[in-house]
């Protein structure tokens, strides 16, 4: 996220947005009721197309100011070609291009704008940062751009109609919807997956980046500058539509179920990034207090002496103001036997456990010191013949016991009390033998 994009956008979205509701208000004036019926027939629209987009799984975790972004932002565009749209249908109507000009003056500017809308967008949101992201982007800015068009264009139909401004409206709305739906959507939309594989696949060289968001784009332009030709015949004309339908609503329809296969594993890998958890945590880590600073719903900290205060107890030693003991003889102090040493004040007076009292020589069931333990053999003096069951290691004095394996490597270096042990060498039985697949 960039904090720069993200100030460029709001600005952006506060300034045009602003002057497409004000060229509005003619239409308006001139056919109120073609103006009041397209506002919720306008709504409608939107909220099926967000409502088919949101049941989707690359629908990203961006929340209601990216989807608000989205829409405001095509809303914003459709004013801003205009100062674009005019200058190119100037000179495409001077050289005589008449059939294409309605494309230079759609495609041109629309699709253009547009998409670096969409790349402003995904560098502005912290939740964007999947190519299927870049996708369901661009179709929400269509969409939005797609709806204001349609309102302008029913208020328009509204005048022109003969009979009356309703009739006229539900016709301009109804041509656009059935003969042609969701087109922007579809345009921006295959913008947008180039633009967000261009910045979010990190498997991608510098060169197929700008090759990958060029093609893209380039796909929804020239499907709009197609749409948008005028080859003065209706049957050439009908030709048009078919083709630009049967090419690019399959194409789109496709990058929507792959996108949607992505987003589902992505949410199955990462399901903290969606369902919300990661923002909680990040808000309880700011939420976390430093060090000597009360949490939130702590108790007011109280002086030392003040009334409620802790009391410090005088059986602790060394006790300090604050009522933490301090540490010991035992623990590096100075001054204060360990615990459990020999008359440590406050730490009782009872002396310490002897040897027999913790499992020592002459402790109940244990020989005494120098003798082995029950079914142990003698152990001999170094230098001693050995004398045992087993036989004893090369680099040991002592009898091997029943786990070693003589004569043990040179990696012994002390004398076990139980013969010879190489770390190095493992068991021919155990977890060697099930590891190396003997039994």
């Amino acid at each position: 996220m960039s904090r720069l994009f993200q100030i460029t956008l709001w600005v952006l979205v506060i300034v045009t947005v602003p002057v497409s509701a004000l060229l509005l208000v003619p239409s308006g004036i001139m056919s109120p009721p073609g103006l009041l019926l397209s506002l919720p027939l306008g709504a409608v629209y939107m909220a099926a197309w967000i409502l088919l987009l949101r049941l989707l799984a690359h629908w990203p975790a961006a929340g209601f100011g990216w989807a608000f972004a989205c829409v405001a932002s095509g809303i914003g565009i459709a004013t801003a070609v205009l100062p674009w749209a005019g200058p190119i249908s100037s000179v495409v109507t001077k050289l005589g291009w008449d059939a294409v000009n309605m494309s230079f003056g759609g495609a041109y500017p629309e699709e253009i704008l547009k998409s670096a809308a969409v790349a402003v967008i995904l560098l502005s949101f912290r939740g964007v940062d999947r190519p299927w992201h870049g996708l369901v982007t661009g179709a929400l800015v269509g969409l939005g751009f797609e709806t204001y068009e349609n309102a302008l264009y029913a208020s328009f139909g509204a005048m022109l109609d003969p009979n009356t401004d309703v009739e006229g409206t539900l016709g301009m709305w109804l041509l656009r919807v059935v003969f042609g739906p969701g087109l922007h959507v579809m345009f921006t939309g295959l913008a947008g997956w180039g633009i967000g594989v261009a910045l979010f696949d990190a498997r991608l060289s510098t060169a197929r980046r700008w090759g990958a968001a060029c093609a893209w784009v380039g796909a929804g332009f020239a499907l709009h500058f197609c749409w948008n030709m005028m080859t003065g015949s209706i049957p050439a004309q009908i030709a048009v539509y078919i083709a630009v339908a049967l090419v690019g609503y399959p194409l789109f329809i496709g990058l929507m179920w792959r996108g949607h296969l992505l987003g589902r594993a992505d949410r199955e890998a990462r399901p903290w990034h969606y369902d919300g958890s990661m923002r909680r945590r990040a808000r309880q880590r700011a939420q976390v207090p430093g060090p000597g600073v009360p949490g939130p719903g702590a108790p007011p900290a109280v002086a030392p002496g003040a009334p409620g205060a802790p009391a410090v107890g005088p059986g602790v030693p060394g006790a300090s103001a604050a009522g933490l003991p301090a540490p010991g003889a035992g623990w590096g102090g100075k001054g204060v036997p360990a615990p459990g040493a020999q008359g440590a004040p406050g730490w009782g007076t009872q002396p310490t456990p002897g040897a027999s009292e913790i499992g020592g020589p002459g402790a109940p069931g244990r020989p005494a010191t120098g003798q082995p333990l029950p079914g142990q053999p003698v152990q001999p003096s170094p230098g001693q013949p050995v004398q045992g069951p087993y036989p004893a290691g090369p680099y040991n004095q002592h009898p091997a016991g029943p786990y070693s394996q003589p004569p043990a490597g040179p990696h012994q270096r002390y004398p076990a009390p139980y013969g010879a042990y190489d770390p190095y060498r493992p068991e021919p039985g155990g977890w060697a033998a099930e590891s190396e697949g003997r039994r």
